[in-house]
This record gives C-alpha cells, structure tokens and sequence, in this order.
C-alpha cells in the first residue's frame, strides 16, 4: 500500500510541476505577444509618418523643380527679386502692415 501511496504523490506533484510549468509558459507567451504587438504598433506609427514625410518632401521637390524648368525672363527675374530680396518696381505702391508683428 505504500508503494501505491508513494507513487500517487509522486504523480500529484509532478502533475502540478507540469501544470504550473504550462502556466509560466502561457504567461510568457501572453507577454512576448503583448511586446511584440506594442512593438508593431510603434514602427506602423513610425512608417506612417515616414510616408507623410516621404509625401512632403516630394511635393517640395515638385516646386524645385517648377522653379527650375520656368523660363529664365524678365517675369521671373521680377519674381525673385519681390519674393527673396523684398524690392518693388518704382510705379508700385507698397502698404506695410505693422499689426502680424
């Protein structure tokens, strides 16, 4: 009868050991898959705004190269001289708007 009794102890603990073994493998598991699902989130977030930068940056290049195929004449030279430089041509009368400062 002992040796019955021994031996259903020996199966109750392992059977225990087993169980909590499943356990801790099931909460491990549970928090690889909570990381790696943050981590997902993190770079999707990341390509989205890459892709938004990437939109940007295209449509500055598009204006560069507008800049770059207009024609190189007395309108465009007048342009960049009121858009970079600030001048007006003698016959224009420039008003100054003191109040966006």
């Amino acid at each position: 009868m002992e040796h019955h009794e021994t031996f259903a102890l020996n199966r109750a603990w392992n059977n225990i050991f087993v169980r909590l073994a499943v356990l801790v493998l099931m909460i491990t598991m549970l928090v690889m898959a909570a990381r790696l699902m943050m981590e997902y989130n993190e770079l999707r977030e990341q390509a989205d705004r890459l892709r938004l930068q990437i939109e940007t940056s295209t449509h500055e290049i598009e204006a560069l190269q507008a800049q770059l195929d207009a024609p190189f004449d007395e309108d465009y030279v007048i342009r960049i001289a009121k858009e970079k430089l600030n001048l007006s041509l003698p016959q224009e009368i420039v008003f100054y708007n003191y109040l966006n400062e």
